[in-house]
């Protein structure tokens, strides 16, 4: 028993010795870094970060809205000339759309100096979406307004009706039809047709030009007719007297058919179709005012009013130039 304990007595001083070492050894150790260094010890200074490489490529992505690379892989993009469905691709979950509507067609000369006013250029809507693989989407392309054409100049016996006004462009809001006249000695123009609207199902839609304005017939001041409207690149303009279209506001998508003036003006050129839109334009009226103080003298017809866009949080622009409409589809 005796023996025993001096064991454990032994065994619990040797341990308390070892610790008490390892304490001295830390703090000589502790005294020396203290005495080496001169100083408190300071935190170093990181100057720089290498970031993994997919990370970068991601923060650069996200900066310059550049394609996301796995999306890439997986879906070229898609680009719809003609109404259809889009389907997107499993793995896909953003996509960017850019959709055009249908441009306005071109207003008729009038037998005089009047030539007809030009057709308004569509706009144009770039937006993001998100989206889940298997969604589907109806995808609907505006179509260009029909240009109006001219027509033969009546006679004293037999004024001319003039016919031949452009028709509206379908689409998701379809362009209205161009104004017409009872026609006289001289015939006016006529008007051209709204454009349609294109559409990415009920999320985008991008507006039709405003129709072109018919040019006057024969007179004491001939005019030339309104240029259509565009929303996103300025107003329908009208020759003095004509009462220009209206950009598109509540009260449906398709837009408003132009109007002649035949009742103080036979001569007078008829007002273009308004544009299709998210709500349509109104359609252009024929001149309004009696020029030089003879019934049979008139203006020319007002241009049609652009439709308006439905943005989604997206941008809109003037289409690049005239034309039918397209829906573009790709990675975001």
């Amino acid at each position: 028993m005796t023996n025993s304990n001096v064991d454990k007595d032994e065994t619990n001083t040797n341990v308390s010795e070892l610790e008490s070492n390892e304490v001295n050894v830390s703090e000589n150790k502790r005294r020396n870094l203290l005495k080496v260094a001169g100083a408190a010890w300071v935190a170093p200074v990181i100057t720089a970060v290498s970031l993994p490489s997919h990370a970068q490529t991601s923060i650069a992505a996200t900066s310059s809205n550049a394609p996301n690379p796995e999306c890439a892989a997986i879906f070229g993009g898609e680009t719809f000339t003609s109404s259809g469905t889009f389907v997107v691709p499993a793995g896909v979950t953003s996509i960017q759309v850019i959709a055009i509507g249908g441009s306005g067609g071109d207003g008729s000369d009038g037998n005089g100096a009047g030539t007809g006013g030009a057709g308004g250029l569509a706009s144009m809507v770039t937006a993001i979406v998100s989206v889940i693989g298997g969604d589907t989407f109806a995808v609907t392309v505006g179509q260009q307004g029909d240009d109006a054409v001219t027509n033969t100049p009546g006679t004293n016996a037999a004024p001319a009706v003039q016919t031949g006004q452009g028709s509206g462009g379908a689409g998701n809001g379809s362009g209205g039809t161009g104004g017409t006249t009872e026609g006289g000695n001289f015939f006016a123009g006529v008007g051209g047709g709204g454009g349609g609207a294109s559409s990415f199902g009920s999320i985008i839609v991008a507006a039709g030009g405003g129709g072109g304005g018919g040019g006057a017939g024969a007179g004491a001041s001939p005019a030339v007719g309104g240029v259509g409207g565009s929303e996103f690149g300025g107003g329908a303009t009208a020759p003095v007297g004509a009462v220009a279209g209206a950009p598109g506001a509540a009260g449906g998508p398709n837009g408003g058919d132009g109007t002649g003036f035949s009742a103080a003006g036979p001569n007078a050129g008829a007002g273009g179709g308004g544009g299709g839109g998210f709500a349509g334009g109104s359609g252009g009226q024929g001149d309004t005012t009696i020029s030089g103080g003879n019934s049979s003298f008139g203006g020319g017809g007002g241009g049609g009013g652009a439709g308006t866009s439905l943005l989604a949080g997206g941008s809109g622009a003037v289409a690049p130039g005239p034309g039918d409409g397209s829906v573009q589809i790709s990675c975001a």
